[in-house]
């Protein structure tokens, strides 16, 4: 056991940081404690004490893939369709939705390519006519992300962010009444995805029909439980809900202006503190755990998650509150998440004068935007980070954009700027 002490200790004294160093000296006393309770076990047990010490307090991360509408089915016992509501065409004044595809795009060129327009064929009673087809952004995903982000910090609950990579990869593909003005209206209210015809040709093998983007967020809707108990000095009223004990349940922020507390007990009694009296109807949100990953591999699309690394210093640190500024930290957080372990930080730098750097597409820019509200200084220090990168990546600039928006959102007093470079693998 001497020899395990002594090795701890080397550790902590590599540490630079004096607050990080006495921070982790009291974590790993905890689990040095039971740890050594249970030193009778064989060695080949070890393993499973550490794992099951850092587990004691559940993480609930997010994950999201495109499945096939054939297949989403056999998900539904984990997974939910992140919008239903979009699942069947919709008209709008000055257009026609008629579907939703998945386009997987990487880089600047391919981004250019679906601007403009497409051309289609519309078949209806054996007549056909030709017709103009638009791709846009759905935005509707983006707008449910920002929603369980708000659903998490109402509720209280600590929260890494998002990796959903898939959210701004659908694009509605919709029929314009200014483009198409030679057809009689009868005909674009009756275009729908079974009998309009088209060929992205300058997409072909890139993009992809009849795809549903699920996520382990479940809604539902409950009623309060009896009447809401008053508290007059206070002038709010308690409302009080069952969670469900197979997820973390969180309250809806739809009703966020008139919310003041959420207690959550251990027995999944919410206890919610608002200003008003009566509410009938609560719309919650419950995150639920993957149980085997490796369930989804046979999907054409890869699950994707904001799961972090099992090692010790990231576990320690995700339950330490406050945020250390530290060149440590930042490598620490560069090698948290798995979705990026292929992106290696190779230096990191303070530095005013430069000029070539990879663009930053904010991934979390609602979050973002306000943290930088509390921060008063315009003019910021760049944070220089120098990473490597296979060279055959997938999906290369969407985690180049993610990489540097963690690292913003952790460090929002610097103006953080990425140069990359290619490895030989």
């Amino acid at each position: 056991m001497e020899r395990i002490e002594k090795l701890l200790e080397q550790e902590l004294v590599k540490l630079k940081n004096e607050e990080e160093r006495e921070f982790f000296r009291h974590q790993i006393e905890g689990f040095y404690k039971d740890f050594k309770s249970k030193v009778n076990l064989d060695m080949e047990d070890i393993e499973k004490i550490v794992e099951n010490y850092f587990d004691s307090a559940e993480e609930y991360s997010i994950y999201s893939i495109p499945v096939h509408e054939d297949d989403t089915i056999e998900y539904s016992d984990e997974l939910k369709i992140m919008c239903p509501e979009k699942a069947q065409s919709k008209e709008y004044y000055e257009k026609v939705i008629v579907e939703e595809i998945i386009i997987i795009p990487d880089g600047k060129e391919m981004i250019e390519k679906i601007s403009g327009k497409y051309e289609g064929i519309v078949e209806l009673e054996k007549e056909k006519y030709s017709v103009k087809i638009r791709l846009e952004n759905v935005e509707d995903y983006r707008r449910k992300e920002k929603e369980l982000y708000e659903a998490f910090v109402i509720n209280g609950v600590r929260w890494n962010p998002f990796i959903m990579p898939y959210n701004d990869k659908f694009y509605n593909v919709a029929v314009y009444r200014k483009d198409n003005q030679n057809l009689d209206e009868k005909i674009i209210k009756k275009i729908n995805k079974n009998n309009l015809k088209y060929n992205l040709k300058n997409l072909e093998g890139k993009y992809f029909k009849n795809y549903h983007l699920m996520w382990n967020v479940s809604e539902n809707k409950v009623v309060s439980e009896g009447y809401a108990v008053s508290r007059t000095e206070e002038n709010i009223y308690i409302h009080q809900i069952t969670a469900q004990s197979d997820g973390l349940t969180l309250i809806n922020p739809d009703k966020r202006k008139n919310l003041t507390d959420i207690e959550q007990r251990s027995d999944f009694k919410l206890f919610i503190k608002t200003k008003l009296r009566q509410i009938d109807m609560w719309t919650l949100m419950t995150v639920k755990n993957i149980r085997n990953e490796n369930r989804y591999k046979e999907q054409k699309f890869k699950l994707i998650s904001n799961v972090m690394n099992k090692n010790m210093i990231n576990r320690l640190r995700y339950e330490y509150k406050n945020r250390i500024r530290s060149e440590l930290e930042i490598y620490r957080i560069s090698g948290a998440y798995k979705y990026l372990d292929e992106i290696k930080l190779l230096r990191v730098e303070i530095d005013n004068g430069v000029k070539n750097k990879t663009a930053i597409k904010n991934k979390y820019k609602y979050i973002n935007n306000e943290i930088m509200e509390r921060i008063e200084d315009k003019e910021k220090d760049k944070l220089v980070l120098s990473v490597s990168y296979p060279e055959n990546m997938e999906m290369k600039k969407d985690k180049l954009d993610y990489y540097i928006s963690i690292i913003q959102f952790f460090f929002p007093e610097y103006e953080c700027v990425l140069k990359g470079g290619i490895t030989d693998d």
